[in-house]
């Protein structure tokens, strides 16, 4: 009895409850933005074309992609995931853990109420950093990779390890406003706006400012 009153007590605290929750809306956002990170790339590279709803996938991509499944069900997750790996973007232990990611993603759908009150400890924290470790990897090797050397106006001088992908810096600014560092975030917003609107003004709509690279779709 005590144990279950103890677990109301918790649940019930606003100072106990406000960082569990945001910490876990957190991993869930972030899991969505490794999902689109993984699956985005491929499907745009071997597109037939674009219409309001994205790209469209063509025979290239479910021969190349899709293809790829390992289970023969042509999922685009699992057939992007085996393309990366033969593209040498992820390692077999990149793959293993984004299985863990997904695993702790689960956890956190399935088992909210019991990770809020107490009840079940939460394991989502500390695969927090590999979440954010994959989408930078993929996000980083893309726009050096594909993007930066498809580029003509480039001139192929920038620092590597300056490049902060789009999504990252997403999580960046979402992670401190959770945190209730307002003027951290905001600094990062108004970054983003104008590397955005540099980006626009340009001749070429893949110009590239490589201190704070961003990549998506504008």
């Amino acid at each position: 009895m005590t144990d279950t009153a103890d677990q109301w007590e918790a649940f019930l605290n606003p100072d106990i409850i406000r960082p569990k929750l945001i910490s876990a809306g957190l991993f869930l956002v972030g899991h969505e933005m490794l999902l689109d990170t993984i699956k985005r790339h491929p499907l745009s590279f071997f597109s037939d074309g674009w219409n309001i709803d994205g790209p469209v996938p063509g025979p290239k991509y479910k021969k190349e992609v899709l293809a790829r499944d390992p289970q023969g069900k042509n999922d685009a997750k699992r057939g992007s995931i085996a393309w990366l790996r033969i593209m040498d973007v992820i390692t077999a232990d990149d793959e293993a853990d984004i299985k863990k990611v997904d695993h702790a993603r689960n956890e956190v759908a399935h088992e909210m109420t019991a990770i809020v009150s107490g009840s079940m400890p939460p394991s989502f924290a500390e695969h927090f950093e590999t979440l954010l470790s994959l989408v930078q990897k993929i996000e980083k090797w893309w726009i050096v990779n594909v993007e930066l050397s498809t580029d003509p106006e480039f001139n192929g001088e920038f620092d590597e390890d300056g490049i902060v992908s789009g999504p990252s810096w997403i999580m960046q600014i979402l992670g401190q406003v959770a945190l209730g560092q307002g003027e951290e975030a905001r600094t990062l917003y108004r970054e983003f706006v104008h590397q955005r609107k540099e980006m626009k003004k340009g001749a070429s709509s893949r110009t590239y400012l490589m201190a704070t690279t961003t990549t998506g779709h504008y």
